[in-house]
């Protein structure tokens, strides 16, 4: 673009008359620009001699000052800096130096995206660290920081899988929905890093019936444990299901809770304080806050309509 200084300010300091101060303002789209200034507006003789296009990255609202001076010899050199993706994040440090001067470039990294080198016109790679000092030469150069879209975070995720006599199961498939298969070890555990996010899996085992079942990621490592019933023996619906803490407080959480689709808690006189239908998670939080201390019997039932009772004192 030409942008014609036809418009703009000029300001004298107070202290110093012989220098000015000229403002212009442009609006700008968001976006990487080359600029260059001439000497009047009719052209004649107006390119300065050496002076490359200046770049710059508009990420919003900015200022860009530049400075001119008597310079009394010598050459001066051209450092640009370019931002790769541009909405990768920003740069510092570009403009004029003397052959030999320390030159410092910084890298900031915008929201998402995470800073990886600085690259040279030929791509060879100069530098890992996101600021980082070197000697002018004496020609112009170009530098780029490479950005790239930041990972999220990986949480790790232990599986412990036993039987009904608390043994662990050795050599059982865990399949995660999206996610891949894992095989148990001695101690029938195994392990796998996760984002944060809801998964479904399937536990299979020679000699055990498949267990299926559910748990969330958030922010945080986290162990799953499951129990496995033989094969050959009648399956107790409730054999894996186990209420924590008991006497209870403000919570009460119930694990390996796949087949209950319906809970029920009451006072020692019958009466119903709670009702609550499940959808198969495999770990449940009831918040009992609002219960007053006491005796009360939480009443299970299982999607084959199986019931099971069990006593509860919240403290």
């Amino acid at each position: 673009f030409i942008f014609m200084l036809d418009n703009f300010k000029v300001t004298a300091e107070v202290d110093t008359p012989d220098e000015l101060i000229y403002t212009a303002t442009l609006n700008l789209e968001a976006g990487q620009y080359e600029y260059k200034y001439f000497l009047n507006a009719g052209w004649a003789n107006g390119e300065w001699d050496g002076d490359p296009n200046r770049v710059v990255v508009v990420e919003g609202d900015m200022v860009v000052n530049d400075i001119w001076a008597v310079w009394n010899g010598g050459n001066q050199y051209y450092v640009t800096l370019v931002a790769n993706p541009v909405a990768g994040g920003s740069v510092s440090g570009a403009g004029y130096y003397n052959e030999n001067d320390l030159v410092t470039v910084t890298a900031t990294a915008n929201s998402g995206y995470q800073f990886v080198n600085w690259t040279n016109e030929s791509s060879e790679v100069v530098s890992t660290n996101q600021s980082f000092s070197f000697n002018m030469p004496g020609n112009n150069i170009t530098l780029t920081a490479n950005f790239s879209v930041e990972s999220p975070d990986l949480y790790n995720v232990k599986f412990t899988v036993r039987n009904l006599s608390n043994l662990p199961v050795v050599g059982a498939n865990i399949s995660i929905t999206g996610a891949g298969n894992l095989t148990t070890n001695a101690s029938g555990e195994a392990t796998t890093q996760l984002r944060n996010g809801n998964y479904s899996y399937t536990v299979t085992a020679n000699g055990y019936y498949a267990y299926n079942g559910s748990f969330s990621v958030a922010n945080a490592d986290r162990t799953v444990m499951i129990i496995m019933s033989p094969t050959g023996v009648e399956e107790n619906t409730f054999a894996a299901l186990t209420v924590y803490p008991n006497p209870f407080g403000n919570s009460i959480t119930l694990h390996n809770a796949q087949k209950v689709r319906h809970v029920t808690i009451t006072n020692i006189l019958g009466q119903r304080v709670m009702d609550i239908t499940l959808a198969g998670d495999e770990r449940i939080t009831i918040p009992t806050a609002e219960l007053q201390k006491g005796i009360y019997l939480i009443v299970f039932e299982a999607e084959n309509c199986e019931r099971m009772v069990r006593r509860i004192v919240k403290e």
